[in-house]
């Protein structure tokens, strides 16, 4: 098994893009968990800045965005634990645990340095929602207004339904703002 995955991880790395990597069946099956957005914690994207994990963006409506952390923010630290050498799918096991417990964050913003403890929560965010607003709605009843929080497994499905529902619309715009792109 060990030269199986040393095999497979190689030819993964060798292709020298960010975003192939070589899981152990573990890892992948949390990966797959994180497809389906099937798991608890701060909900706020994440990515490696160099030793360091930058908070991308925090959702709506979520526990990050409730704490105030903002986006580029830098994780120093998760319950105390310094986690400068880590993987960042190794920070996400610090920072993803059980809803309605508090996670203790060190952060940097700007010269500043901060502790935020987040509650944990397991919530279902939508990847596409309709944007309502009852002013533009009656001065443009043809205008639908469409923002795609997240690119996932189902968020073709999920703008069909919206499309379908929807079918007097004769404009739609497309709101990508705060979209990290997800998993493509």
């Amino acid at each position: 098994d060990n030269l199986i995955y040393w095999a497979a991880r190689w030819m993964a790395d060798s292709v020298w893009d960010r975003y192939t990597k070589f899981f152990k069946p573990v890892k992948s099956k949390n990966f797959n968990e994180d497809l389906n957005w099937s798991f608890e914690g701060i909900w706020a994207y994440i990515e490696r800045d160099d030793e360091w994990i930058r908070i991308v963006t925090p959702m709506n409506w979520s526990p990050a965005k409730k704490a105030w952390l903002k986006s580029n923010d830098l994780i120093l630290e998760a319950d105390w634990n310094i986690l400068k050498n880590y993987s960042l799918e190794d920070w996400v096991s610090f920072i993803k645990w059980k809803s309605w417990s508090l996670v203790n964050l060190k952060i940097k913003r700007w010269n500043s340095i901060l502790n935020i403890s987040v509650k944990r929560w397991r919530i279902s965010v939508p990847s596409v929602e309709i944007f309502w607003n009852w002013k533009d709605l009656e001065e443009n009843p043809d205008v639908l207004k469409i923002k795609i929080n997240q690119f996932w497994q189902n968020t073709d499905k999920e703008l069909y339904q919206i499309l379908f529902n929807n079918p007097k619309s004769e404009k739609i715009i497309f709101d990508l703002r705060d979209n990290p792109w997800g998993d493509l």
